[in-house]
């Protein structure tokens, strides 16, 4: 990796957090808190607190970089180029 990010076990992320993992392939194709909540069923308070919560798992500095980590694990099936 081109970066000091801290590495994921893919299939661990994958299998531990159906939740995180939804959310964070949600992220990457540009979904807003309030529109990630309707998706999910979810509150958006509850989405703010995922969301921070899969920003510190993946070791990245915003929403942007998560998804874009989670894309490079494979996360949501399509692995970045």
């Amino acid at each position: 990796m081109p970066h000091d990010r801290v590495r994921i076990d893919s299939e661990r992320w994958i299998a531990g957090t159906r939740v995180s993992s939804w959310l964070v392939c949600l992220l990457g194709e540009g979904y807003t808190n309030a529109q990630i909540a309707g998706q999910l069923v979810l509150s958006v308070r509850t989405v703010d607190s995922h969301v921070a919560a899969v920003i510190g798992k993946l070791g990245a500095r915003d929403r942007h970089d998560a998804a874009a980590r989670a894309a490079e694990l494979g996360v949501c099936g399509i692995r970045d180029r």
